[in-house]
């Protein structure tokens, strides 16, 4: 039976997957109103393998998987308000495998994240006023990274790590005042699991796996000059 002959790759071996259900862009122009709205049923995967017999360079492999998300920015002297609302019902799922069976003389770095839904806004000389309801249903929210190396060396040592969240907002602003109301609820399962089992990894090498419902407490209305 023919058999594949091993692979020896001297470059750098970099990958990323992507999955987004529903995704919104907004760049105020005029003094207004930013209105979003997104509802999503249905279940979001990214995932991919590696199978690496030796590295010569580094390993870079990325994976996100999110169900709702939209962003809105802007910029000189613009100010504007966001008002959205993301619904998401569906299951996530983000998933790395590397087998390592040889030798990865440069640094590892693998990132699985899944989200259920995010928001963005930003403003650059502006003011901002931030609305927003996050939902997130009962469903499970899974990401996880796996090194499958037992006979494999991690020479170059690394960052393995792998995140579940069901409502993330991100906000930021220079030169202006930030204001923020934000209710985020979640039913959702949310797990997150990083394994590695690399036979001798002699550099330096940081291996985290976080999970959480929302990232941060719901902030109470409040206004930030920044």
């Amino acid at each position: 039976m023919p058999r594949l002959a091993p692979t020896r790759l001297a470059g750098t071996i970099a990958a990323t997957t992507l999955c987004v259900a529903a995704a919104t862009e907004a760049a105020a122009q005029d003094p207004g109103l930013v209105l979003n709205g997104q509802i999503n049923n249905a279940d979001v995967f990214a995932g991919q393998t590696l199978n690496v017999v030796d590295s010569e360079d580094q390993i870079t492999a990325s994976t996100y998987a999110v169900g709702n998300r939209a962003s809105a920015s802007g910029d000189d002297g613009v100010g504007f308000q966001v008002q959205s609302d993301q619904t998401m019902t569906g299951n996530g799922r983000s998933t790395i495998e590397l087998n390592l069976s040889g030798e990865a003389e440069g640094p590892v770095t693998l990132t699985s994240q899944v989200e259920g839904n995010r928001l963005e806004a930003q403003a650059y000389g502006a003011d901002l006023d931030v609305q927003a309801t996050q939902t997130m249903g009962a469903a499970d929210l899974i990401a996880d990274v796996a090194v499958n190396g037992a006979p494999g060396r991690m020479l170059g040592g690394g960052r393995v790590q792998s995140s579940a969240s069901g409502n993330v907002t991100a906000m930021a602003g220079s030169a202006g005042v930030v204001t923020a109301d934000i209710d985020q609820t979640s039913a959702a399962f949310t797990q997150a699991y990083t394994f590695a089992n690399p036979q001798y990894v002699p550099a330096e090498a940081e291996f985290t796996a976080e999970a959480s419902a929302t990232p941060s407490p719901p902030p109470s209305p409040r206004a930030t000059r920044i």
